[in-house]
């Protein structure tokens, strides 16, 4: 499943922009306010096992193993990606192909081991059902973005590759 979600209506979900707007009056955002849409693919599968994973140090996100299995499929179609890192809200990978660069993200939360003097670990089971999402967010050049060009859409031929692998 495929989803497009603007920042600006992520916003608006958690909170940070102010929808007490009369119901009569149309909603409109603030050009400041106006984001880059990113492309959400979802999905549960019991295939990775994040307790092989680095522990994310900002969040108990899982990420890497779904990250290095889709950038090993990704290479098959001619993509380069970097070694998954870690970042706050989960894990990513910069994508290259088809003349144009990607920020490739995937997240799956769960909790971490509560055992004192312990390394940092996720307290799953091994391949344990998760809700996983990738997110795919397409890099352009300030005049692109001036001009709105070479926005990210559905029919991207990443985002296509995203879901149908």
């Amino acid at each position: 499943m495929v989803v497009a979600v603007s920042a600006a209506a992520i916003q608006l979900m958690a909170g940070v922009i102010d929808d007490a707007v009369p119901p009569d009056k149309p909603r409109r955002m603030p050009a400041s306010r106006v984001a880059r849409m990113v492309q959400l693919v979802s999905f549960k599968t019991s295939r990775f096992d994040v307790t092989q994973e680095t522990p994310n140090e900002s969040n108990a996100y899982a990420g890497e193993s779904v990250l290095r299995w889709l950038g090993d499929e990704l290479a098959k179609h001619r993509y380069e990606s970097t070694p998954p890192d870690m970042e706050d809200w989960g894990w990513y990978i910069d994508v290259k192909g088809a003349g144009n660069s990607y920020l490739v993200g995937a997240s799956a939360g769960v909790e971490y081991k509560d055992e004192p003097g312990s390394a940092l670990s996720y307290d799953v089971t091994p391949n344990v059902m998760l809700d996983w999402t990738i997110q795919v967010h397409k890099s352009r050049t300030v005049m692109q973005k001036l001009l709105g060009k070479n926005k990210l859409a559905v029919e991207d031929p990443l985002c296509v590759l995203v879901e149908r692998i």
